[in-house]
């Protein structure tokens, strides 16, 4: 009933103890905003930190992880607003519900905390605790020896400090037990039911562990991603970044456990300065990288028998999936979707993503020079038609800097089109299809080929193909991804190479061809390039402008220069 600021109330409380005003933390010249700053980057380092990390690595999806870190952002809030507030109650509640009692009158509560030593009474000769602050204080006894004094040092450090002079020759008596556990303490105080009581232990056990594998998660991951991967050995393996990521953990918990045994002095300051760098390094990014539009966008399979996956792979190739990151699809739902996808057989993809109309690539040269792959470009002297099935950008940046000057076309037009521009040769590009689903390509190629000379990556490799009477079929787990082997036959030498099709030529079908295969997959044995005997044309499988090597390949593109300028 009284009308009080709170803040007033506990400086008041604390008075009565004989101690300090609550407020005198908050000493003259201390900004507002300061405070706030500090508060907010402790509850970012010691809690936010943490959960976020636990919630969104979790959750089952994007939507419930920016939910679950909001909720948990919120009570960490309300928790460190209120923290303060609540520890000071709970010593006030401690200390009131002790002072004057007589051995028989002490709750039960206070033997069961007193075995953990975080709290203690040596009895003056009186009989009846006295916990103020001041003459009558009688946590340490006035007469005890100093071999006494040291050993209540090493076990009850919290309670005292480490200087003489306090009252009555006594050690300095301190602010008590750590006003967390006096929290964890004040239900059973309270006489509460114990299964609260357990409860209210569990939370803050499972608080505790959270912050603890959150923390260990982000310093091992920091080590053995930045500082290992990125500077110390960049060439380093998966296998050697998670043995250095577990050994940073395990070092981690064992230097942890030998400071809780013996914890030095330094050792707040050291977990402050360490909560401050996590809260103003980790906490935004990952923050951020919750709430971005980008994240969501990219999807990732896990919870899943990877080992039953590849073997059913392994057994029946490529099978037909649907991976829904929503988590609005039932698993029926997205079983029947799988089933009534039309799937890569006898389908014309290219159609679906190749331009709509013909273009010049990069004219004013920004989309290459700028690129980081040249400050300076050299002057066209050679005029390309690419076919677009699906090209990328990168193919178009090389065909740049060998000189060409590159007009792309849409994929279905016809060859006569591509003839009356005048080229100097012709490019088939790379692009998701079926090569025998695109029947207009292959005719195009056809009657192009001896008439220009003609290179093609990917899908244009297997147009080519077609075009010159070979035959194609499906692969059963389709090539993908980098470090794909590739020998070349007339040197022997091998590249590294990057990979993306599911279908190939077949080899048994070039005998009444003028096809020669120049390169082959080490891996399978399948067919890699091909060049034909008579006209000015080849072609490779793989992808030379992904630079997988990184410039294994890079051949390619100068031999298609060389090509045109030998055929003009």
């Amino acid at each position: 009933g009284e009308n009080i600021h709170l803040l007033d109330k506990l400086s008041q409380i604390n008075v009565d103890l004989g101690f300090s005003n609550y407020t005198d933390a908050f000493k003259p010249g201390t900004k507002l905003l300061n405070l706030f700053c500090v508060t907010l980057a402790l509850m970012a380092g010691t809690a936010g930190l943490p959960h976020v990390i636990v919630r969104f690595y979790t959750v089952k999806n994007v939507k419930a992880a920016r939910w679950s870190a909001f909720w948990a952002l919120f009570f960490i809030a309300l928790l460190y607003l209120t923290a303060p507030a609540t520890a000071a109650f709970a010593r006030y509640y401690m200390i009131d519900s002790l002072n004057g009692k007589t051995a028989q009158q002490l709750p039960q509560w206070f033997h069961s905390w007193k075995k953990t030593g975080l709290i203690l009474w040596l009895d003056d000769g009186d009989g009846v605790v006295s916990y103020s602050k001041g003459k009558d204080n009688e946590v340490f006894h006035s007469k005890l020896s100093q071999a006494d004094r040291e050993d209540l040092l090493i076990k009850h450090q919290m309670w005292i400090d480490k200087a003489d002079g306090g009252v009555d020759g006594r050690p300095r008596l301190k602010a008590g037990p750590d006003r967390d556990i006096m929290v964890l303490a004040t239900p059973e105080m309270a006489e509460l039911s114990s299964w609260i009581i357990a409860l209210v232990a569990a939370g803050g056990l499972a608080a505790a562990l959270s912050t603890a594998s959150g923390l260990l998660l982000v310093i091992s991951s920091s080590i053995a991603h930045d500082l290992y991967a990125r500077i110390i050995n960049p060439q380093a393996s998966e296998a050697k970044r998670l043995l250095v990521g577990r050994t940073v953990i395990g070092l981690a918990v064992v230097v942890a456990g030998l400071f809780g045994i013996n914890p030095p002095g330094f050792v707040s300051q050291v977990v402050a300065f360490a909560f401050g760098l996590a809260a103003s390094s980790f906490f935004p990014v990952i923050v951020l990288g919750i709430f971005t539009k980008r994240v969501g966008t990219i999807p990732a399979i896990a919870g899943i028998d990877t080992r039953a996956l590849t073997t059913k792979l392994r057994d029946q190739g490529t099978l037909k999936a649907c991976l829904c990151v929503t988590g609005d699809t039932t698993v029926d739902a997205a079983v029947a979707r799988a089933r009534d996808w039309e799937g890569l057989d006898g389908q014309d993809y290219a159609a679906r993503v190749t331009c709509q109309s013909s273009f010049c690539w990069d004219a004013d040269g920004t989309k290459t020079a700028t690129w980081g792959i040249a400050e300076e470009l050299p002057r066209c002297d050679l005029k390309v038609v690419a076919y677009d099935f699906g090209i990328k950008w990168n193919i178009l940046r090389n065909l740049r800097l060998e000189r060409m000057d590159v007009t792309v076309v849409p994929a279905a037009t016809t060859a006569a089109d591509v003839l009356a521009q005048q080229p100097d040769a012709v490019f088939f590009s790379n692009g998701p299809a079926d090569p025998a689903a695109v029947g207009y390509a292959v005719d195009n190629a056809r009657e192009l080929i001896g008439k220009v000379p003609i290179m093609g990556i990917c899908l244009g490799h297997q147009l080519l193909g077609l075009a010159c009477g070979a035959s194609t079929y499906r692969l059963k787990f389709g090539h993908h991804g980098c470090n794909h082997p590739v020998r070349r036959l007339d040197s022997g030498a091998v590249e590294i190479t990057a990979q993306n099709h599911n279908f190939a030529i077949d080899p048994d079908s070039l005998g009444k061809t003028e096809l020669e295969v120049t390169h082959t997959n080490l891996n399978d044995e399948t067919i890699e390039g091909v060049c034909h005997r008579s006209a000015p044309m080849f072609a490779v499988q793989y992808h030379p402008e992904a630079s997988p090597g990184p410039h294994d390949p890079n051949y390619l593109f100068a031999r298609f220069r060389g090509m045109i300028l030998e055929a003009k």
